[in-house]
């Protein structure tokens, strides 16, 4: 074989080679360790939205009204910038 020819066989492996398409391949266990942590952190987010740790941005606090859950609203009334609703304890 001569110089040429050896070469230029290589040159077409190398453009063959660069052309192939190569499977992707996933580490299963990093994989599983990644989804497991992400499960994790989903939850802890979650479970850190409890409704009384909600606050409006003018200050109010879901907090102040703990306790009202039960009540049941008799009468409402609003106007163009404010609701006010009438609510009664209702004791059973």
């Amino acid at each position: 074989m001569t110089p040429t020819s050896a070469t230029t066989q290589q040159r077409t492996r190398q453009a063959a080679d660069r052309n192939t398409i190569r499977p992707f391949h996933v580490n299963v266990p990093l994989a599983i360790i990644f989804a497991v942590v992400l499960a994790v952190l989903a939850g802890v987010a979650i479970s850190a939205q409890d409704k009384y740790t909600v606050k409006v941005p003018g200050g109010l606090a879901f907090s102040e009204f703990r306790g009202y859950e039960g009540w049941q609203a008799i009468s409402i009334s609003r106007n163009e910038r404010v609701v006010a609703i009438l609510c009664s304890a209702h004791f059973a």
